[in-house]
């Protein structure tokens, strides 16, 4: 038997309107593991569950890309904003590092236990079995050093299967304050996603014995089970130059989110919104 109370009980109950003898499918959102079960009975602050069957898990799609959002440390209210969207849009993670101008020095215990309620309710509201895991680092290049081990430079075996992308929070003009201060070629972030998606799919016809990619397409060392893109956003004030030579040596490639300046946590949602949609 399972008892539903808080806000899961708020959800089931007052939102969705369930009654007795409903069938519902109970997920853990951090493991993935699904129930389906009944409800046996509804009391004014609980609801009791009965478990009818553990359900299969539901595997991602065979070549389906994994999207990790690695975020400057923002204020707690932009932070709650990209975490619930984040999970809402189907995120793999959230990596959140302290970065040198964000305005916070920390992520306290109690706020990462609010990040992670606000993420998996947000997966449940939007039918997603796994919420995505978080993790707090203090600093970009710890952030870095703990996704893809020593930089691309001196790496002896480059993780190219996966997508480093750098997005910038104004034009590539770089007229703003905040703009690019990496002065390397930028390009728009859907075209670079593009490119990758082309990439991917050369390279998955590569591993099941398709055609062989076009000449154009650069050749990437590549897992036929699961991509992975990685997106890098600064905090409110964007990233300071050692920050973004820091990606670059890691491998990242600077992209544009458009003409406009964005807000940090606006960038974060946009360019999660992207990849998931191209790449997916």
């Amino acid at each position: 038997m399972l008892f539903i109370d808080g806000d899961e009980y708020h959800h089931l109950i007052r939102v969705l309107r369930r009654q007795i003898d409903d069938e519902v499918i109970a997920i853990s959102p951090h493991q993935g593991i699904r129930f389906l079960t009944r409800i046996e009975a509804i009391n004014p602050n609980q609801a009791a569950l009965r478990v009818i069957a553990e359900l299969p898990k539901l595997d991602p799609p065979s070549g389906s890309t994994s999207v990790h959002l690695v975020i400057g440390l923002l204020q707690p209210k932009l932070l709650d904003l990209v975490a619930e969207k984040a999970s809402e849009l189907g995120v793999t993670a959230l990596h959140i590092f302290c970065g040198q101008k964000s305005k916070l020095s920390e992520l306290s215990s109690d706020r990462q236990a609010r990040l992670i309620r606000l993420s998996e309710a947000a997966a449940k509201q939007s039918g997603i079995q796994q919420a995505p895991a978080i993790h707090c680092y203090e600093s970009l290049v710890e952030a870095l050093a703990a996704l893809h081990g020593a930089p691309a430079s001196t790496s002896s075996s480059p993780q190219s299967s996966q997508a480093r992308l750098l997005c910038s929070i104004s034009p590539p003009s770089g007229d703003s304050a905040t703009g690019p201060i990496v002065p390397l070629p930028i390009v728009q972030l859907h075209q670079a996603l593009l490119e990758l998606r082309a990439n991917y799919q050369a390279l998955r016809e590569i591993s099941t014995g398709g055609d062989s990619p076009t000449p154009d397409i650069t050749p990437l060392q590549h897992s036929p089970q699961n991509d992975e893109t990685y997106l890098v956003v600064g905090p409110e004030s964007g990233l300071t130059k050692a920050e973004e030579e820091s990606a670059i040596s890691w491998g990242y490639r600077p992209v544009s989110l458009g003409p406009t300046v964005l807000r940090a946590e606006t960038a974060a949602i946009a360019a999660s919104a992207i990849a998931i949609a191209l790449l997916r």
